[in-house]
C-alpha cells in the first residue's frame, strides 16, 4: 500500500483531548479500499482505542468524487482467480465494519459523493453518519452477484423497513443524503460545502463530554440492539 492511501492524523479539540481523523486517500479510484488499506484502518482503530487522549474517530474520503466506491475490484478479481471465496478483502471489510460498529469510543463518518457497497457498510457502521446533500449512497451487490453480508442485509431491513429495503437493494437506485437520513442509514444531512466543518463540530461536542459516560452510553445502546440485524451479531456472510 502506498503510504498516502490512508491518512491518519490527530487533531486537538478545544474542549480537550484529540480526534483521530482517518481519511481514505485514493481519490483517483474514488477511495476504493484494498486489503492493506483495511489493515491500516485496523491499526488506526488500535491507536484510537489505546490512546486515552483520543476522544473520537472521524472517517472521511478525500477528493471530490466520493467517500468510497467500495472494495478495489482489481484486488477482488485477483482473489477470485486464486479461488479464494469470500475474497480476503471482503472478509476483512466485514471485520472492520463490525469493529467500527462496536467500537468503545464514538465514531463519526462524513459521507460525500459516491458511497457504494463496502463503503456504505463502513460509513453506516459509525455511531453518527453525516451525509452531504449531494451524496449518492448505494448497495449494488445483490444486483451484481457480489457478496452481501447477512447481518448487513438484516440491518438494512430493520432500519429501513422491509418494503423500502427491498426497493433500495433490488432496484439499486442511490439515495441522496436527505433520503439516507429518511431511510435511517444516516444521522443528519448538511450542505456539501459544510460537511467537513460539521464533522469537526460534532467531534468538538463529543470531546466536551465525559469519555467514560459516552463509552457506557454506546455500550448500553449496542446491547439494546442485539437482534441479528447488527453488524456485530453475525460478523460475516454465511
Amino acid at each position: 500500500m502506498a503510504e498516502s492511501e490512508l491518512i491518519v492524523e490527530r487533531e486537538s479539540m478545544a474542549a480537550g483531548g484529540e480526534a483521530l481523523i482517518v481519511a481514505l486517500n485514493r481519490p483517483e479510484k474514488v477511495n476504493a479500499m484494498t486489503e492493506p488499506m483495511l489493515a491500516a484502518m485496523d491499526a488506526a482503530l488500535d491507536e484510537a482505542e489505546r490512546e486515552d487522549a483520543v476522544r473520537v474517530v472521524l472517517l472521511r474520503g478525500t477528493g471530490s468524487r466520493g467517500f468510497c466506491a467500495g472494495l478495489d475490484r482489481a484486488e477482488m478479481d485477483r482473489y477470485a482467480q486464486q479461488g479464494v471465496r469470500p475474497a480476503g478483502n471482503v472478509a476483512e471489510m466485514y471485520r472492520i465494519a463490525k469493529r467500527i460498529d462496536l467500537f468503545p469510543k464514538p465514531v463519526v463518518s462524513m459521507v460525500h459523493g459516491h458511497c457504494i457497497g463496502a463503503g456504505t457498510q463502513i460509513a453506516a457502521a459509525a455511531d453518527i453518519v453525516i451525509a452531504a446533500e449531494g451524496a449518492k449512497i448505494s448497495e449494488p451487490e445483490p444486483r451484481m452477484g457480489g457478496f452481501a453480508d447477512d447481518a448487513w442485509l438484516r440491518r438494512i431491513g430493520h432500519v429501513m423497513g422491509p418494503m423500502r429495503a427491498k426497493s433500495y437493494l433490488l432496484l439499486g437506485i442511490p439515495l441522496s443524503g436527505r433520503e439516507a437520513v429518511e431511510a435511517g442509514i444516516a444521522s443528519m444531512v448538511v450542505p456539501d460545502d459544510e460537511l467537513l466543518e460539521s464533522g469537526r463540530r460534532a467531534a468538538e461536542r463529543i470531546a466536551d463530554a465525559a469519555p467514560a459516560i459516552l463509552s457506557r452510553t454506546l455500550r448500553l445502546i449496542d446491547e439494546g440492539a442485539t437482534g441479528a440485524w447488527r453488524v456485530g451479531a453475525l460478523g460475516g456472510a454465511s
